[in-house]
């Protein structure tokens, strides 16, 4: 179940210029859950660290967790991301290159050890947007790489709002679907410029994504009906605090990158909304 109470946000960094040349996702948390944080993850790697090492191919692979420093450091393995405090919150920056095997296993931990409430914070009043897990098993068919969690109804309604001042047609009709904001799709091009060979740069024009007036959406890439959204929300009861997020056919690591970072925008987007 989603925790009510906020936990962490979510972003996606565009690039820009030679200080950051890479596109990056950003998980942010209370500063105060510095020390807690870091014992979790150490914990979560003792006991995943042979998969860690296995998925990445690496059988020295080493794990950096949060140590307290003034100016921040590198952290996850094989040093793949790295963190800072800014303006009350810890920054856990993740750049996103064809060398991805250690972001993955690393968000995968990540979400996996937020999963679990950590202290609340006394004056946080915030709901959390979006709770994910992720799956890094590259020898299980079609799932492999799959996305999960749960979506909270602030983000579903300005979703909801988007798709009414966003009306698409069809042949002079209206349909019941509106492309989503463009800044989701850039997100998401993005990121499979920046993990992928450019020989499948191409494949970035299946980038898209549909919303309804519902709140109920899905963002898709290359693959096989790859995609990942809140579906048929109609069967659910609409004044739940949160709606199952699903993905489907979600097999390569590129995929499952690509469409956080389209999740990632979201959130963003409707916290300022």
């Amino acid at each position: 179940m989603l925790n009510q109470h906020w936990q962490y946000d979510l972003a996606h960094h565009s690039p820009y210029g030679r200080h950051q040349p890479k596109p990056e996702l950003v998980i942010s948390i209370a500063a105060c859950h510095q020390e807690e944080l870091d014992r979790r993850l150490t914990v979560m790697h003792e006991r995943w660290h042979q998969e860690a090492a296995a998925y990445c191919q690496s059988s020295d692979l080493k794990f950096f967790g949060l140590e307290r420093d003034l100016f921040g450091g590198e952290f996850g393995y094989a040093r793949c991301g790295y963190w800072q405090i800014f303006e009350g919150n810890l920054e856990l920056h993740l750049p996103l290159t064809q060398n991805y095997q250690p972001t993955v296993f690393t968000l995968r931990s990540l979400f996996q050890t937020l999963r679990t409430p950590l202290s609340e914070h006394p004056t946080s009043n915030r709901t959390q947007l979006l709770e994910l897990c992720t799956r890094a098993d590259p020898t299980a068919t079609g799932y492999g790489h799959a996305v999960g969690g749960y979506v909270a109804s602030p983000v579903l309604s300005f979703l909801a709002d988007q798709a009414a001042q966003r009306p698409c047609t069809e042949h002079g009709q209206a349909t019941a679907c509106a492309p989503v904001p463009t800044p989701i799709i850039i997100a998401m091009e993005e990121t499979w410029k920046a993990v992928t060979h450019p020989d499948c740069w191409r494949w970035g024009d299946d980038i898209y994504g549909l919303m309804r007036q519902n709140g109920e959406f899905f963002l898709s890439c290359f693959g096989d009906r790859c995609d990942v959204g809140v579906y048929d929300r109609g069967l659910i009861d609409p004044t739940d605090q949160y709606q199952t997020l699903s993905c489907h056919n979600l097999e390569r690591a590129d995929q499952q990158l690509t469409l956080l970072s389209g999740l990632a925008k979201l959130c963003e987007l409707a916290r300022e909304h």
